[in-house]
């Protein structure tokens, strides 16, 4: 069994960097509101301790915050078997968490009519891609940047701070865990696209594909 933490024991780990907050609660509610620090990482039966991992510092164990217990243990279990050290998950959820009157954000969720107006290529909103190559051959939305998730934190001084940075992948799940690294890393404009290029794709919107030397 994991070890059930009061919200402030739980911050003082992640405020230590002894450990990095990990929300496993779907991503429209880590979008709500979250322990400010908070990376997104949604629950899945299968494949979640791989996708902590690239969330996450090299090296860096976790507290979890789950919707339920049940869930939090399910995580724990499947976070512990990639070899990743779990200190416990914050007791309570987030809503002890709001009660101890601890620190929170939210994060801004962008449509798709949003999307197709967002200013690109203007300097004032950054779009990332954050799928993989393959995906993005495919195609993406114009003007968009790609930086797959696993090259995110090595490449975010590359990121422009001074403008709004949006991200998104194939189905809104990437995308929150880059919005929340982006978050965490102190970038203070970050939203992500719930619909992703799936919904943008089904939409009959416009995509753009990469030429052939980009392809490659």
């Amino acid at each position: 069994m994991s070890e059930a933490l009061a919200p402030a024991a739980a911050r003082a780990l992640a405020d230590g960097r002894v450990a990095a907050i990990i929300d496993v609660r779907e991503a429209k509610d880590f979008a709500r509101g979250h322990p400010a620090g908070a990376l997104s990482v949604p629950f899945s039966p299968r494949g979640l301790g791989e996708r902590v991992r690239v969330a996450i510092p090299a090296g860096a164990a976790v507290v979890l915050l789950a919707a339920d217990d049940a869930t939090a243990e399910a995580a724990a279990t499947q976070v512990g078997y990639v070899g990743i050290g779990v200190r416990g998950f914050v007791a309570g959820s987030i809503a002890a968490w709001h009660a101890a009157s601890q620190p929170e954000r939210s994060t801004g969720e962008v449509d798709l009519n949003e999307l197709v107006e967002l200013p690109q290529l203007s300097g004032e909103a950054t779009l990332i891609d954050v799928r993989e190559p393959i995906e993005w051959s495919t195609g993406h939305v114009p003007g968009a940047l790609l930086i797959p998730l696993g090259r995110l934190r090595e490449t975010l001084p590359d990121v422009p701070r001074d403008s709004r940075v949006v991200a998104i992948c194939e189905a809104g799940l990437r995308s929150s865990t880059a919005a929340s690294i982006l978050e965490a890393a102190g970038f203070s404009r970050v939203a992500h696209v719930p619909a992703g290029t799936g919904g943008y794709r089904k939409a009959g919107l416009p995509l753009a594909f990469p030429g052939a030397e980009e392809a490659r």
